[in-house]
């Protein structure tokens, strides 16, 4: 994440030669446009310098972290594409809606709070799983054997984007095994439903 940051002072002065209350006006500017302002007030003496503020401690994320609790209702973005399987599809739509309508959302056709998208792709793994044998003339000397398996994977990917700006609000994703066609519409829901227990909790907490 790339930000930058300003500082302006503004001041108020109780008496000549007296203390200043200054404003240190410290400015984040982070990407996407997302902008705010902190601002300390501090007890300065006339004739001494102003302290410079310590950012080491300061949590950019935490900052730029978005409230979900502002949005309650979405739609599906225009770029989702679906995956080679209709029917895996069609169980991946569904999947991911009944986690949005659990998380108190509703769709919305016409002016959505936010778009939502599902990115899948397929690949194989390879699982390595390695077994320890002693000799059988010196059990202090031990075999090592490693057995190599391959395993179709899919990786899973699912994104919240503020729909009037495009901003990308939440996002989680995932690896996990393909399965066979009759385990299919299980391993999506557990999938999806893993991913959503990600979804942060101040969303759920709305009265």
């Amino acid at each position: 994440m790339q930000f930058s940051h300003r500082a302006n002072n503004s001041s108020l002065t109780t008496e000549p030669g007296g203390t200043r209350l200054v404003c240190r006006e410290e400015v984040f500017l982070i990407t996407h446009g997302l902008a705010f302002a902190l601002c300390s007030w501090v007890a300065v003496t006339e004739g001494q310098s102003q302290p410079t503020p310590d950012l080491k401690n300061f949590d950019v994320t935490q900052a730029a972290k978005p409230d979900l609790s502002r949005y309650s209702t979405y739609h599906w973005s225009k770029d989702q594409v679906a995956v080679v399987n209709l029917a895996n599809h069609i169980r991946l739509i569904n999947a991911i809606q009944k986690q949005m309508k659990e998380h108190g959302y509703r769709i919305d056709t016409v002016k959505p709070d936010v778009v939502i998208q599902y990115k899948a792709e397929r690949h194989t793994g390879v699982q390595a799983q390695s077994t320890q044998k002693p000799s059988t003339w010196d059990p202090t000397d031990l075999k090592v054997q490693v057995e190599l398996s391959r395993e179709e994977q899919v990786s899973l990917e699912i994104l919240l984007v503020e729909a009037e700006s495009g901003f990308l609000l939440w996002q989680a994703k995932g690896t996990y095994p393909l399965g066979t066609p009759d385990k299919a519409e299980k391993l999506i829901n557990e999938a999806v439903e893993g991913l959503f227990s990600e979804y942060p909790k101040e969303k759920e907490e709305k009265p």
